[in-house]
């Protein structure tokens, strides 16, 4: 079970750089520079990723979707999420599925299936 493994740790630093913008954990807007949080997933056999946070439309859309693109199953918890601009939620969605993250409510059956 879940409970008996050790739990990795590390805290990832984004927006250290002044002169760059970064609305993902895994790298600035520009794809320019990376942070560790790639590589620290990867180190430790992580295939799923679990994103929630502020802002739903901006930082949590942006770190999902870099999940999904490098190839980790991305998995956005909503109710745990707030947005900037919640009258575009529709339209945060859509990006959400397009590129492959899928959305999942506390108590989804997404994170029913976890055996914690």
């Amino acid at each position: 079970m879940l409970k008996d493994q050790p739990i990795p740790v590390a805290l990832v630093k984004k927006g250290t750089l002044q002169d760059r913008e970064y609305y993902s954990c895994f790298q600035d807007c520009w794809g320019l520079h990376h942070t560790e949080a790639e590589q620290f997933l990867k180190d430790n056999g992580i295939t799923h990723v679990y994103t929630v946070g502020l802002a739903y439309d901006y930082c949590v859309l942006n770190s999902s979707i870099d999940a999904a693109d490098i190839g980790f199953k991305t998995v956005v918890i909503k109710d745990l999420c707030k947005s900037v601009s919640p009258e575009n939620v529709d339209g945060t969605e859509k990006i959400y599925r397009e590129h492959g993250v899928s959305i999942t409510l506390l108590d989804g059956e997404e994170l029913a299936k976890l055996k914690i």
